[in-house]
């Protein structure tokens, strides 16, 4: 018995050799097929490789094209755009509560959210000083990890601070230091940072956790300046700012806004009460835009005006009732006269009805007494009309009988 092999051709099973012979015209008709189907499937894969590589190259030049078209500034923009129409767009910026000499907080202000930053703090720092909100207590251990990694050793020194405790401070500052270097140096109560929970002074230990301009110059210091952004803090006063700041310059008071906020300060190089964003205490409440201090007053004093207002129109209404019972009383004397009045009118013309009733009932006696005599004389002359008609007979009747 023999067997047909597309590849060696006839296997005889009895000699157990191969003799290799043409194929048939069938079976060369059947390879050629395969080899048309193998070249065909090739090139369709080839063809789809092409067809995602172009799609990859497209979508990476038109992604690069976007990204250098809203980076790009106003230097690489072309001679024909219309640069000036830029100033007509109106940009959002994320508000941040602005807290300085001209717009502070109230006495009693304690932020809710308050927690103890897990950093390293002075052995000098009190209990209090360790804690800040907890959104500016985790970027604040973040912060100093980061500044661990690169080998920075930083160290807290006074993150919140009471209402009282800022004032203890700023009073004892003026009694040794004088009013002009405590205006610089330090803010008075409700007017600082420190007391919304969301700033911190911060030193190194080669400075001996101390307070001074130095640190700026320090390695901490120039890594705290170029860093602190990423983690959404900014040198709240710096050198170039202190106729906006109203401070001096301060490289250890950090002051936490969010990342957003904090590149964009840092990048334009600007102060806080420059960022358009900056509301005051009110106002970050309410949802409004930064107010003066004479916008302030105003609004303190057309508040009073309003409460004045309001309690003249409760003192008005106290009055309205307290006079409302004696209305009532001469209402109710009013409807007695008018009750009485209405029973006189009543007696008097039941009188009259009475006296016409009267005038009436004599009236018809009259009649009937007219009738009643009218009609006894009827009778009376026809009793004698009767009479004489009767005598008349008799009269004649006699003569009759005279005759």
């Amino acid at each position: 018995m023999t067997k047909w092999d597309s590849e060696f051709g006839i296997i005889d099973d009895n000699k157990r050799s191969y003799r290799r012979e043409r194929p048939s015209n069938i079976e060369r008709n059947r390879m050629r097929r395969k080899k048309r189907r193998r070249r065909r499937r090739v090139i369709d894969m080839i063809l789809v490789a092409l067809v995602l590589v172009l799609a990859t190259h497209c979508f990476i030049c038109f992604s690069k094209t976007d990204a250098e078209s809203i980076n790009m500034t106003e230097d690489k923009l072309p001679d024909n755009f219309p640069v000036g129409e830029l100033d007509d767009i109106e940009t959002e910026y994320p508000r941040v509560m602005l807290i300085n000499k001209e717009h502070g907080l109230p006495k009693d202000y304690v932020p809710s959210n308050m927690v103890k930053a897990n950093v390293k703090f002075g052995d000098f720092a009190s209990e209090e000083t360790r804690y800040m909100t907890k959104e500016a207590a985790i970027a604040l251990e973040n912060l100093f990890n980061a500044a661990s990694s690169d080998g920075m050793m930083l160290v807290g020194v006074s993150a919140y601070r009471s209402y009282a405790t800022q004032d203890a401070i700023y009073k004892n500052n003026v009694a040794t230091k004088g009013e002009a270097y405590s205006s610089i140096y330090s803010a008075k109560a409700g007017k600082s940072e420190h007391q919304a929970g969301v700033a911190i002074d911060l030193s190194t230990f080669s400075l001996g956790g101390t307070l001074s301009a130095s640190f700026g110059e320090s390695a901490e210091g120039k890594w705290l300046s170029e860093h602190c952004a990423d983690y959404g803090y900014i040198v709240r006063y710096t050198r170039d700012k202190t106729d906006i700041t109203g401070y001096a310059y301060e490289p250890w008071h950090i002051r936490y806004v969010g990342v957003e906020v904090a590149k964009i300060v840092t990048e334009r190089g600007i102060a806080l009460e420059e960022y358009e964003g900056a509301v005051d205490y009110q106002s970050f409440l309410s949802g409004g835009l930064l107010k003066t201090e004479d916008e302030v007053s105003a609004d303190a004093e057309s508040t009073t005006e309003a409460s004045t207002e309001l309690t003249r129109t409760n003192t008005v209404k106290t009055i309205v009732t307290t006079e409302a019972p004696r209305t009532e009383n001469v209402t109710t004397e009013a409807k007695k006269d008018d009750s009485a009045s209405n029973d006189d009118s009543k007696s008097d013309k039941k009188d009259k009805t009475k006296t016409t009733e009267a005038t009436k009932s004599k009236t018809t006696e009259a009649t009937k007494t007219t009738e009643a005599s009218k009609t006894t004389e009827a009778a009376k002359t026809t009793e004698a009309t009767k009479t004489t008609e009767s005598s008349s007979n008799e009269e004649a009747n006699a003569d009759d009988a005279e005759e």
